[in-house]
């Protein structure tokens, strides 16, 4: 499920939380409708829009009014740091917040507690060797330094993802009640592997391709920086 965070231009406008709607020209929550022409609103109704073809659920919305002066803004933050850990949602957006450096590291140690689950789907990948540390030196493509530990899902002695291996990690997904979609991405022509076997293939300098590959280089950063933290605090 989608949340997104943002703000309303409007001073007046109260800080509210839930399930957006779109009827009129006008997104909806909490008994409140505030046009969508710019910024926030637009975003919401956007994404409504797009969940409408992709058949997902409407995005839940975190809104308050700010003008620009970082009062309602900050807020959100407050109440985000203090309520977001319990949140289950798969992707969270921020958008049109007065940035504050302190309530942005407040937030994102929220946003750590609400990973739990997926941590545990991870070590669970790593204790089962469904995915193994790899030191082989990195490639240029992710412009990362040569002593980096990458994270590869590929099993020891299996060139590729095989029927067993997806199934396997289909199975800890659904007995870690984690509800996500997933697909393989190939990294030597960029091939995209469905569940159900299909292969599609997308030139892989079109947008789609590149947007896909940014977000495989950002999950690999965060599977990074978690593993890391893991081993510090095994040897410590």
């Amino acid at each position: 499920m989608l949340a997104v965070v943002g703000t309303i231009p409007d001073e007046n406008f109260p800080l509210v939380t839930g399930t957006v709607t779109l009827a009129g020209g006008r997104i909806r929550i909490q008994g409140r409708a505030v046009p969508v022409n710019r910024g926030t609103p637009a975003l919401l109704a956007a994404a409504i829009k797009a969940g409408e073809v992709l058949k997902r659920p409407p995005p839940i919305a975190f809104l308050v009014g700010d003008i620009g002066f970082g009062k309602g803004s900050r807020m959100l933050y407050q109440y985000l740091s203090q309520h977001l850990g319990k949140s289950t949602f798969h992707t969270i957006l921020f958008h049109y917040l007065q940035p504050d450096v302190d309530w942005h590291n407040r937030v994102l140690f929220a946003v750590e507690e609400m990973g739990q689950p997926l941590m545990e789907f991870v070590n669970r990948l790593l204790k089962e060797n469904l995915i193994i540390e790899d030191t082989s030196n990195p490639t240029k493509e992710h412009s990362l330094p040569a002593s980096t530990t990458r994270l590869s899902f590929t099993p020891p002695g299996i060139e590729k993802y095989d029927d067993l291996t997806n199934q396997r990690i289909k199975e800890i997904l659904d007995e870690s009640k984690i509800d996500i979609p997933i697909i393989g991405l190939a990294k030597r022509l960029e091939q995209i592997y469905l569940p159900d076997g299909k292969i599609l293939h997308l030139d892989r300098n079109s947008n789609s391709s590149l947007l896909l590959q940014h977000i495989r280089d950002e999950a690999h950063r965060f599977a990074i920086k978690y593993h890391r933290k893991r081993r510090e605090k095994i040897k410590t």
